[in-house]
């Protein structure tokens, strides 16, 4: 039998995900009329809501070209159309997880995003199809990045790799890989997560160290299903697609999991992110307790913010 995850996935007791986060109106109709003063309007909103200017022009014309096509005259199927044209430029929000291989889950962003709580949010949300988790305590640069895992493995009772401070990132990453794949030949129910260091998207020195971790990692890549996952803050706008792009093009991303989202975020810059680079938006976390994370919903999201 598939383990859950592989099937539509909720994450199970756990009534925290059952919240609906507050993602900011992007869209606001002024005008009861599809004029030019409306499209106007729709420019400046969407781009006040972070959706940069390439995005906002392709979504503009695209309906513009929808509602001349299908001939739609009312303000109520200009909205429905608008919604199905955002939709639609999302990346399909899945993981891809390959029954029978070890899941390695990389953690990737800058510093400040909530890496290492993320990592511990993503271990909970999957003990029950992997209840066996092994960390990886990568990030060697921040004692304290150590301190704050080995009390959220504690907490968890995951198996927590630790080289101390000023070990070799690549290393630690290969020991915890090596020891979850012995754990998991039995019953294929073992998950590795890798906490990497903060590191800021345009420093060259500091991207190196992360393509060696990289590299690492994919010498097992015929036993794994390697994801990097970038750790986003949601309140960043378009920055944060800065971000996505240098560490997309160095690495390759396979998902964003947005953070902050307790803020007064808009997030519009999640629909730039998953069409620009083809990655999905697959989780959004908010506070600071383990059960502060669910999966994205484009549903929610798009009704949100139109």
């Amino acid at each position: 039998m598939l383990p859950s995850f592989f099937k539509k996935k909720s994450n199970p007791k756990n009534e925290k995900t059952k919240q609906k986060f507050n993602w900011g109106k992007i869209i606001a109709f002024k005008s009861n009329e599809i004029n030019e003063d409306f499209y106007d309007d729709l420019e400046e909103q969407f781009l006040l809501g972070d959706l940069g200017l390439k995005q906002t022009q392709s979504i503009i014309t695209s309906l513009k070209e929808a509602i001349k096509k299908e001939r739609l005259k009312d303000l109520t199927s200009a909205k429905e159309k608008l919604r199905s044209i955002v939709k639609n430029k999302f990346s399909d929000a899945s993981l891809g997880l390959v029954l029978g291989r070890l899941p390695v889950i990389c953690l990737i962003g800058v510093n400040g995003v909530g890496k290492t709580s993320t990592l511990a949010k993503l271990s909970h949300y999957f003990k029950q199809d992997y209840p066996h988790q092994v960390w990886g305590a990568a990030d060697t640069f921040r004692a304290a990045a150590t301190v704050q895992l080995e009390k959220w493995a504690e907490l968890t009772k995951a198996q927590l790799v630790n080289k101390g401070e000023g070990a070799d990132p690549a290393s630690v990453t290969y020991d915890a890989i090596h020891s979850a794949l012995a754990k998991n030949v039995k019953n294929q129910s073992t998950m590795a997560l890798i906490d990497t260091a903060g590191r800021l998207h345009n420093k060259e020195n500091l991207m190196n160290e992360l393509t060696k971790l990289i590299r690492i990692i994919n010498r097992f890549q015929d036993k794994i299903t390697h994801r990097n996952l970038l750790v986003l803050d949601a309140t960043l706008g378009m920055n944060g697609f800065e971000q996505a792009k240098i560490f997309h093009e160095k690495i390759g991303l396979n998902g964003v999991v947005l953070t902050k989202m307790d803020t007064l975020a808009k997030g519009g810059i999640v629909l730039s992110i998953s069409e620009a680079f083809k990655i999905p938006i697959l989780f959004t976390t908010s506070g600071e307790n383990i059960t502060d994370l669910q999966p994205f919903d484009l549903g929610e999201y798009v009704n949100s913010i139109i």
